[in-house]
């Protein structure tokens, strides 16, 4: 590698100037400034020693035509690994340290977390995260927040939940704005604070963040530190709603059938279900399905209602399981069926849903009759 730099260097010192530099008509360009900097790191090592990628990385930096030379993106991401360069203590001496850098170690933390090319592992995703966290990743900081919330791979702790959702809110990163807001509305981990929480909660949706509309304009309809208004708690539903946020939609639904800031208005009321119903959430597809049931705001279809009760029974909705079993005994909009009604009322009834547990109850009772 010596050879590669020798040419730059006079005297024993180094000339970082590029040598397009030294022409009579100097060319500069951001090229010139990578030729700088690849004679910094080579003086860093003192030529030796060094891993032969961050060797080859030098060498491209310092070639004669500014066009081969690397751009500062590419030498970032030329570096799958993270190199430290300290003192040994013993006069100029250095060594280098490698370790991932805190892109790679979200990555790895990543793969962990959702089992992908390796086994699901939440305490090693946990730490890769943690790591990349502390090396300033303000992605792996919101995550890391997310994981100590949650409680997954580490114990749970809201403080500290709330401590590396503000350090990601500081780098600008906007989920992590509405999550503190979160964190302030109900006081988890910090000290409940509405007007904090205010403030978060519009920074992020002025920054298009759907959550931090749908959080401003429930904090409006609640009148959580302001006064009550569900006219601009529609104007924050709508703007998430129109995004295609799901839950924006059903929220704006619900104000729509209910003529909450809006004139009533079942039908544009199931416009907003249905969209949120397409998308798979089963909140949704359970209101249209009585939406469907009722003929409010769509054509009356009892059994095209009962079809969606089973799309969200099916994801596990408990209302939706209570109601497609009292339509399965009763034979309302599906073909009588006495063992699946039983079966879904037990399902409902399993999640603590009190008119289910009545009901499979009396049906027990019954039986035994």
């Amino acid at each position: 590698m010596q050879n590669g730099v020798q040419k730059w260097v006079q005297k024993g010192s180094f000339d970082y100037m590029a040598p397009e530099l030294k022409r009579v008509k100097p060319d500069y360009s951001a090229k010139s400034d990578i030729f700088a900097l690849g004679m910094v790191m080579y003086e860093l090592v003192d030529g030796g020693h060094a891993p032969l990628d961050f060797v080859a990385i030098m060498k491209r930096c310092i070639d004669e035509d500014p066009l081969k030379r690397l751009t500062l993106q590419e030498i970032v991401n030329a570096f799958p690994v993270v190199y430290r360069v300290h003192d040994t203590g013993d006069g100029d001496q250095i060594e280098i340290e490698q370790g991932y850098s805190a892109n790679e170690e979200f990555k790895m933390g990543l793969k962990f977390y959702y089992g992908e090319e390796v086994d699901v592992n939440l305490a090693e995703a946990a730490e890769r995260i943690r790591k990349a966290a502390s090396m300033g990743d303000m992605e792996a900081q919101f995550l890391l927040g997310v994981i100590y919330k949650d409680g997954k791979g580490v114990l749970r702790d809201y403080v500290k939940s709330a401590e590396w959702f503000q350090k990601a809110s500081d780098q600008g990163y906007v989920p992590a704005l509405t999550n503190l807001g979160l964190s302030y509305r109900d006081g988890v981990g910090v000290p409940q604070d509405y007007s904090r929480a205010l403030d978060l909660f519009k920074a992020a949706a002025n920054q298009g963040d759907d959550r931090a509309c749908c959080n401003l304009g429930w904090m409006n309809m609640h009148g959580l530190h302001i006064e009550k208004n569900n006219q601009e708690a529609v104007l924050w539903y709508r703007k998430a709603a129109e995004r295609g946020f799901a839950i924006a939609q059903i929220n704006m639904g619900a104000m729509c059938a209910l003529g909450y800031g809006v004139e009533k208005d079942y039908k544009e009321a199931a416009r907003f279900i249905s969209m949120a119903a397409d998308q798979g959430h089963f909140e949704a597809m359970y209101k249209l399905g009585h939406m469907l049931k009722e003929g409010h705001g769509v054509p009356q279809d009892v059994e095209k209602g009962v079809k969606y009760w089973r799309k969200a029974a099916n994801k596990g909705h408990v209302n939706a399981q209570y109601y497609l079993g009292m339509a399965t005994l009763t034979g309302n909009g599906v073909r009588k069926d006495n063992q699946s009604g039983r079966k879904h009322l037990k399902e409902a009834a399993n999640q603590g849903f009190e008119p289910a547990q009545y009901m499979y109850g009396l049906l027990n009772q019954a039986v035994t009759k």
